[in-house]
């Protein structure tokens, strides 16, 4: 059979509004991002904001077969889409309004049945899953309990603190967005969902 390649410039809106789980394959690396690439990030998606242009974060590459079109693989990629889910999940704590968290970050909402989560890992030599689970069911006081418990004295955030780099990410996001009025912030989230491209 022949392989078959396309490519297509998505938005947040297209990649995570969707009912697909996407699955980081046993032999990716474990989620690695850290303060430089979030904060670089958020810094971009502001400046993006600001000046009402369309921002491209970069690629990502999945393979799908028939069998597998609800849940391709990321071959390439994994870090920012991580990246970009931890962000959606600390925007719908924010942002509740918007209903973000029922609609992007699971892929449904079964009665009676455990949420799908959009990101599912199969790295084996890391507990991902359990992890990026652990982020999806924080409630804004968990958010606000857990920061207290994470930054030192001087109110930075210590990654040796968190319980892993999911939840470093996670607080990285919510130190920067949580300050922010919430008709702004609804705005930005609305600017992240139509107009950031992978």
């Amino acid at each position: 059979m022949a392989l078959s390649l396309s490519a297509e410039q998505k938005s947040i809106n297209d990649i995570f509004y969707s009912n697909i789980q996407y699955v980081i394959p046993d032999y990716q690396r474990s989620y690695s991002w850290g303060y430089d690439q979030c904060n670089q990030l958020y810094v971009d998606f502001v400046a993006a904001f600001q000046e009402r242009r369309d921002y491209f974060v970069g690629n990502i590459i999945i393979a799908k077969s028939q069998d597998t079109r609800k849940r391709p693989q990321v071959v390439d990629g994994q870090q920012r889409l991580i990246t970009l889910w931890l962000m959606l999940k600390v925007l719908s704590v924010l942002c509740p309004t918007l209903r973000i968290s029922e609609y992007m970050t699971i892929t449904s909402m079964r009665k009676n049945e455990e949420d799908i989560l959009k990101i599912h890992s199969d790295v084996f030599e890391t507990s991902d899953n359990k992890y990026i689970k652990k982020i999806y069911d924080y409630s804004p006081y968990e958010f606000q309990d857990r920061m207290s418990k994470v930054c030192d004295s001087k109110g930075e955030i210590k990654e040796a603190k968190c319980l892993s780099r999911f939840e470093y990410v996670a607080m990285l996001f919510y130190s920067y967005l949580s300050p922010i009025d919430v008709s702004t912030l609804e705005s930005f989230t609305q600017f992240i969902i139509d107009h950031v491209y992978l």
